[in-house]
């Protein structure tokens, strides 16, 4: 009975844990992002990717199969919001791990920006690259990061 009680519960915090992501680039952006018809959904089959990580090997979807991943995207190395948001990240890493979750970041900047910015800040998390986009477009968020980042350049 413990088991099962501690296995919802470690659902419903994946669960809650999704939410507040969701809930987090609804604020920071900009409500379309519900209305972009090409974004991954919830219960859709997450599209299938390998991109080089930032420690020089390659990381494909496909290897974390059976277990939770939390991919996110940023748009850039080195700006706040994402040197921010990749440090919680690296602050809740034991906790997602402990959920049996692995934490991935996926950006635009190449490998080498992404090592450079990881040992610049000592992150733990795996950093991917997507120079062409193609992953960004395949989950519907590359407009979306775009527009984050515009709407960031313009405020500052």
């Amino acid at each position: 009975m413990i088991r099962l009680y501690s296995a919802l519960m470690a659902k419903s915090m994946r669960v809650f844990i999704n939410y507040i992501i969701v809930l987090i680039v609804y604020i920071i952006c900009d409500r379309e992002v519900f209305r972009n018809p090409h974004m991954v959904q919830v219960g859709d089959a997450a599209p299938e990717f390998c991109l080089p990580a930032s420690d020089g090997h390659e990381v494909c979807l496909s290897s974390f199969r059976g277990h939770w991943v939390v991919l996110y995207f940023y748009p850039r190395d080195n700006t706040s919001g994402c040197t921010r948001e990749a440090l919680d990240f690296t602050a809740a890493q034991e906790s997602f791990r402990a959920l049996g979750a692995d934490v991935l970041g996926v950006s635009p900047d190449s490998p080498a920006s992404q090592r450079k910015f990881a040992e610049k800040h000592n992150l733990k998390i795996r950093l991917l690259s997507d120079l062409d986009h193609k992953i960004m477009d395949a989950f519907g968020v590359s407009g979306l990061l775009k527009r984050c980042t515009a709407e960031r350049d313009t405020a500052s």
